[in-house]
């Protein structure tokens, strides 16, 4: 099977349950991360091994199952780097990289501020590429989810990224006291509520 096979064999049964544009971009995904195949190789005589036809398979077979690309690949681009993901944490967003585009150039505007906190940082993608950008700022990010803590910690080891995390429930009050004080606080909870969960159309994948 060639790369461009590869390609439509992907594509053709997630077509009914993913728009087309949609679909060839699922494929492009999957064709990168799993094989390593980027978009502009499709065309060349590359050939997947019959080992690669199997793992393409059972990966087509988690994808008709309803499960987000980025979970069944174990990862997800953002701002310009790669992050572990796991159905511990939400799927880093692209309009999410517009939190700190906007924390970045404030920043950089107001040099008094150094110290940043991002609440609920699941993946830690957000604080994680404020310290890539801005090593000299002095990062913290806080979860109530241990499993998303092991995840974040994970992401800024892999991405040499000084973050300190910690394990607390923002909403308890008493444990503000034992937080440090920051200059700027940053955050991207969920916005589905769970009641709204069963609704949405099932295809869509990640939040």
């Amino acid at each position: 099977m060639t790369a461009a096979q590869a390609l439509k064999h992907i594509v053709q049964p997630l077509l009914d349950i993913y728009d087309p544009g949609e679909s060839v971009s699922i494929a492009s995904i999957v064709l990168e991360d799993a094989f390593g195949i980027k978009p502009s190789q499709i065309s060349a005589k590359i050939k997947l091994t019959k080992e690669q036809e199997i793992h393409l398979d059972s990966i087509i077979q988690r994808l008709l199952a309803n499960e987000p690309v980025q979970y069944v690949m174990g990862q997800a681009a953002f701002y310009g780097y790669r992050f572990k993901v796991t159905p511990a944490v939400l799927i880093p967003r692209p309009e999410t990289e517009e939190s700190v585009h906007w924390v970045l150039e404030t920043a950089r505007q107001h040099p008094e501020i150094r110290s940043i906190l991002d609440i609920g940082t699941g993946s830690g993608c957000i604080p994680i590429s404020i310290k890539k950008r801005r090593p000299d700022l002095d990062v913290h990010a806080l979860d109530v989810s241990t499993a998303a803590l092991e995840v974040a910690t994970e992401n800024a080891r892999n991405l040499h990224a000084d973050v300190h995390f910690y394990e607390v429930n923002i909403l308890d009050k008493k444990a503000w006291k034992a937080l440090p004080k920051f200059d700027l606080i940053v955050s991207n909870p969920p916005y589905v509520t769970q009641d709204e969960r069963p609704i949405l159309p099932k295809k869509r994948g990640g939040l």
